[in-house]
């Protein structure tokens, strides 16, 4: 069954390799999951946290490295999404795991992984290309390594998350990855060796 499994930015894998650079890339990370959670009080967030390995986040933009790979960040007060390497054929997906924890306890789960894909965007000048739309400061003092925002970018709901000193995470909705994919492309022209 995985092997049917298709990305939502698959058939752009050449457009994406042709328009990067040494100065500025862009690809996609497939498969990644994708888990929403909802706490909302200390006993789900310690069920949940059990599963994770480590704490939710408490304060906007934060990001959490999981022990086993990958992060879980803040969106809301009570609303977190996981981000975790896809899953090993016979593993037990993160999702059930988080959900059965949950249990009956005040909060939710939900397996986002259909919802968003991940377009990673590194390079010198990653950032500058971001900055030509996105209304947010980037700047490293105001959105430093590891901070997490939702955004628009040309107009369309994003997640944005600077994962190192120039390299940024861009999360659309799985719908809108052509669109951002393209602008993306688009403003990276400039730079193009």
């Amino acid at each position: 069954m995985l092997a049917f499994r298709v990305s939502p930015a698959a058939h752009l894998a050449q457009r994406l390799s042709e328009g990067s650079s040494e100065a500025v890339s862009l690809k996609e990370v497939p498969f990644a999951q994708l888990v929403g959670l909802r706490a909302k009080d200390d006993d789900a967030r310690s069920a949940l946290e059990a599963v994770l390995g480590a704490a939710l986040p408490t304060t906007v933009g934060a990001r959490v490295a999981l022990p086993a790979g990958g992060s879980v960040v803040w969106l809301s007060p009570d609303e977190f999404l996981v981000i975790a390497p896809d899953a090993a054929p016979g593993e037990e997906l993160l999702f059930s795991r988080l959900e059965t924890a949950l249990g009956s306890l005040s909060g939710q789960v939900l397996d986002l992984s259909a919802n968003r894909t991940i377009l990673e965007l590194s390079g010198e000048f990653a950032r500058d290309v971001l900055e030509k739309t996105i209304q947010l400061d980037l700047h490293p003092s105001v959105f430093p390594v590891g901070y997490t925002l939702q955004t628009l970018l040309e107009n369309t709901g994003i997640i944005l998350s600077r994962t190192e000193e120039n390299t940024w995470q861009v999360l659309p909705r799985a719908s809108f990855t052509v669109h951002i994919a393209g602008w993306l492309l688009d403003g990276m022209r400039e730079y193009a060796n």
